[in-house]
């Protein structure tokens, strides 16, 4: 056997080793993967907002000597603001997941119904 049979060998047992390993969805990428990243972000956006807000109210309150008006108001809008995101996060998601299921005729029947922007 020559050098480029016993690549081309290798190379064909690493790709059938590959795709017995890692099982994968329709769409390419790991439920599991996918699924851990929407939630770190959720988890990034719930602490970012509300630490954030804290600070700020915080940082307010020592400025204007207002204890602690500011830091309760805007501590309270930045946990909104931090549901609000994770809400619109997680219905991102799921709205992706439905498409990832839905068969090619389901795809091109939604999109005779949806007119395109003018």
């Amino acid at each position: 056997m020559n050098d480029e049979s016993k690549l081309k060998d290798l190379q064909a047992q690493i790709d059938a080793l590959k795709t017995k390993t890692e099982p994968k969805n329709a769409a390419g990428g790991s439920d599991e993967s996918e699924s851990m990243s929407v939630g770190m972000r959720a988890g990034t956006e719930l602490v970012g907002a509300t630490v954030g807000s804290a600070l700020i109210g915080y940082g307010l309150d020592s400025w204007l000597g207002t204890k602690p008006w500011f830091l309760i108001i805007i501590f309270l809008l930045g946990v909104c603001a931090a549901f609000l995101n994770i809400w619109k996060i997680t219905e991102n998601s799921d709205r992706k997941s439905a498409e990832k299921n839905l068969s090619a005729e389901q795809k091109k029947s939604l999109a005779k119904d949806v007119e395109p922007l003018k």
